[in-house]
């Protein structure tokens, strides 16, 4: 596959899990990549794997909420490569998700933190570097959300309100900007196997939530990555400004459904009789 041959891609969030993958899954389809995270040693691994591989990348550490940051990784984008024409924003707030919780118990200082990287260093990416798109003659832009923030929750309120700030800039993104060739969507994922998910987030969460799922799994990295390529390839050219929930299924249901289903499987009936 090479969707992407001849195009520039920056994927955040690099060092590991799904920014990861992702990096793995674009480089397949050709792209020439940037890869950027916080985790300077696990990103230049990540990127000399890429480069065993025989795959043209460059590795940038910085912390995006800094706009000085920022401002330089575009510039190295530049005068590395000359353009850029998509961005995969994964990078996400995994420091602090098992202190994140009722509000009542929340620390403030860790609700500033979850806002600075889920929405602030999108907007300062968003801010520095659709010039450069513009001067690619468009691009894709996926940001990668998560699928709690349309819902009540009560782990994750400094987590959730990032990712709906995310969801909100990527529709003002994708407004302003169609006559110049740019979109921006985003993926929502449900809870995926990832080393942060598995330090933070209990086993018995873990369960229930796959028994809640309808595809009775929790997602894989592979699962987010292959929403961000379809997004961000032209065959979503129609698809703007949209939310791509990838959940297996999670939120699609009544909540009594998944122990209905239980009760279906062990023989106790739950059958709604005289309905044709």
């Amino acid at each position: 596959m090479s969707d992407f041959a001849g195009k520039v891609v920056l994927v955040t969030g690099a060092a590991g899990g799904i920014g990861s993958v992702s990096a793995d899954r674009f480089a397949d389809a050709g792209a020439t990549l940037v890869v950027t995270d916080r985790k300077g040693s696990q990103l230049g691994s990540a990127a000399e794997a890429l480069r065993r591989r025989g795959v043209q990348v460059s590795s940038f550490e910085c912390d995006l909420a800094d706009e000085g940051a920022a401002v330089d990784l575009v510039e190295m984008i530049r005068v590395t490569h000359g353009r850029l024409d998509v961005i995969d924003h994964v990078i996400g707030a995994t420091t602090g998700l098992g202190q994140d919780g009722i509000v009542t118990e929340l620390d403030a200082d860790l609700w500033d933190s979850f806002l600075a990287i889920n929405a602030r260093g999108a907007m300062l990416l968003a801010k520095h570097s659709i010039p450069l798109l513009f001067a690619a003659g468009g691009g894709a832009i996926v940001f990668t959300s998560a699928g709690l923030p349309g819902f009540g929750d009560d782990q994750a309120p400094a987590h959730s309100a990032g990712k709906v700030a995310l969801e909100t800039l990527a529709r003002s993104i994708a407004t302003p900007f169609r006559k110049q060739g740019i979109r921006c969507n985003c993926v929502a994922p449900g809870l995926v196997q990832t080393d942060a998910v598995s330090k933070a987030v209990p086993d018995t969460r873990k369960s229930v939530t796959s028994a809640q799922t309808m595809s009775y799994r929790l997602g894989l990295p592979e699962d987010i990555a292959r929403a961000a390529l379809f997004l961000a390839s032209e065959k979503a050219a129609f698809i703007n400004g949209a939310v791509l929930l990838v959940e297996g299924g999670n939120l699609i249901h009544e909540s009594h459904t998944a122990a209905i289903h239980e009760l279906r499987n062990a023989g106790l009936g739950c059958q709604d009789k005289g309905k044709s």
